[in-house]
């Protein structure tokens, strides 16, 4: 009997990225309000792990993180070597990112080592789908890879412009959601 019944997971699995990449913005946003005086340009948005904010943001930001993870197995394809490595440092990333939410930005060297990994890891992944999809022929999405991709390889080397955090947040969410959307297509 339980071997008839069809479940399709990729629809939870959307809703649950979805939820991460919205938890995340309303995290980042409610943070940046009860923060008082963060300065949008000229911080971090780990800053927003410590002080007041401390406990809101870093739950929010594990929350999302996990609730991000599924987008690995939106990404998994068995015939496509570069997929599958996606899929796999993908997944690695958001625990990465959960470090980030566990090790605030006061307990260096920890949260640095988090965040250059999510970073650098999130970028290959960026990149190997990027690289599956110029070979798939899905010019639009690989153009739009790229310039994700470059907006996070932006910030890792020059890493200690706040400004540049933000851009390459937003292209990482917006390459997210771009992912959640276009595996409707498969």
């Amino acid at each position: 009997m339980l071997n008839k019944i069809k479940f399709d997971i990729f629809p939870l699995v959307r809703y649950l990225v979805i939820f991460g990449v919205a938890a995340f913005v309303l995290t980042v946003f409610f943070s940046i309000l009860s923060y008082g005086g963060y300065n949008f340009f000229g911080q971090f948005i780990s800053e927003l792990g410590i002080g007041k904010t401390a406990l809101m943001f870093n739950l929010g930001l594990i929350l999302s993180a996990i609730l991000m993870l599924p987008l690995s197995i939106l990404l998994w394809d068995k015939n496509s070597f570069l997929l599958k490595a996606a899929s796999i440092v993908s997944f690695i990333s958001f625990f990465a990112l959960v470090g980030i939410g566990v090790f605030p930005m006061d307990q260096m060297p920890m949260h640095y080592y988090s965040a250059i990994i999510f970073f650098v890891l999130i970028a290959t992944t960026i990149f190997c789908i990027c690289v599956g999809d110029l070979l798939n022929k899905k010019t639009k999405y690989a153009f739009f890879g790229f310039v994700s991709f470059l907006a996070v390889v932006i910030f890792i080397v020059n890493n200690e412009f706040q400004y540049l955090q933000k851009i390459a947040v937003f292209f990482i969410l917006l390459w997210v959601i771009t992912r959640v959307f276009e595996s409707k297509e498969k």
